[in-house]
């Protein structure tokens, strides 16, 4: 009986590549607002036979977040991107493989979702939020501390402008150097106020109504700060003289001046007269109080945000 034999090729020995694959992108809030941080999760599976394989993410879009901590990491089947915070608006996530088979093909995998983030009603915060879920807001802030009452207070720059809140505040157009922030609760342990103690490094005695001034014009621009009204409380047994009280009563009918070193800018570093400004935007309350430091100093601005 004749005996036949048949010939191997190459490609008979060779191990087909089989590519990795990304499932759908999921998220660990419901609701994301405009800074806070929260965690992008797809699973993954890796592939086999293949020289390169590396999953990772993208974010579309224009927003340079290249200066903040987010990161990600793929561990045990998942794929995890830790966002720091974006601002609000729609935004495009990406989850991706690539890989290179040992065979020379190019592999490649996606799976996209669009984030929308939605404006928060101070800071990166909302009123009536837990102090569990303000601590995961704060996630990123280093000097923040909880007090014995379950508040939180941390310092950052007295600063105005479209700013970054997923940490303390290090740019924007600065009133004064620095501000101490308590954020405190109700009973219930919901958030209802916010209060900046704004304090000065150095003594500007004489721009005390100016720098009021120029802090009602960033609310304004910058928060949707309207309904300003303004008022002086006179001292006990303070006696005003008849210049002082003509600041007094221009300063109630609404002008701030932007003049330095007027008579209510002395007499309120001397503490006979205290300053005063509420306002209201679409969900916050804010009443102003510039409280003098003594003769020859400046002057203290405590600010209490409330829920309307």
């Amino acid at each position: 009986m004749a005996l036949s034999f048949v010939a191997c090729s190459d490609s008979d020995s060779t191990t087909k590549s089989v590519a990795g694959t990304v499932g759908d992108i999921t998220l660990d809030r419901q609701t994301i607002g405009t800074y806070q941080p929260f965690t992008a999760q797809c699973a993954v599976a890796s592939g086999s036979n293949l020289y390169d394989e590396k999953f990772y993410w993208e974010k579309g879009g224009t927003e340079d977040l290249s200066s903040l901590r987010d990161q990600y990491e793929t561990k045990d089947g998942i794929s995890s991107y830790y966002m720091q915070g974006m601002k609000a608006g729609k935004h495009t996530l990406v989850c991706k493989m690539a890989a290179v088979g040992n065979d020379g093909q190019q592999y490649t995998a996606e799976k996209t979702l669009t984030v929308e983030i939605v404006p928060t009603d101070i800071r990166n915060n909302f009123w009536g939020e837990t102090q569990e879920e303000t601590r995961r807001n704060l996630t990123y802030y280093t000097t923040m501390q909880q007090e014995a009452d379950g508040g939180f207070t941390f310092e950052e720059k007295d600063a105005y402008g479209d700013l970054n809140y997923s940490t303390e505040l290090q740019d924007g157009i600065s009133v004064s150097p620095w501000r101490l922030v308590s954020l405190e609760y109700d009973e219930a342990g919901k958030l209802e106020r916010v209060v900046y103690i704004c304090i000065p490094s150095e003594v500007r005695a004489d721009a005390i109504v100016s720098r009021l001034g120029l802090r009602k014009q960033l609310l304004e621009r910058y928060e949707g700060f309207t309904s300003f009204a303004c008022d002086c409380i006179v001292g006990d047994g303070v006696v005003l003289t008849d210049e002082e009280q003509a600041m007094v009563d221009q300063f109630k009918g609404g002008s701030l001046t932007t003049d330095s070193g007027t008579a209510l800018d002395k007499a309120v570093a001397e503490q006979r007269v205290k300053l005063e400004l509420t306002a209201e935007n679409n969900v916050s309350r804010l009443r102003i109080t510039v409280t003098g430091m003594g003769t020859g100093s400046d002057a203290q601005t405590q600010m209490v945000f409330s829920r309307k």
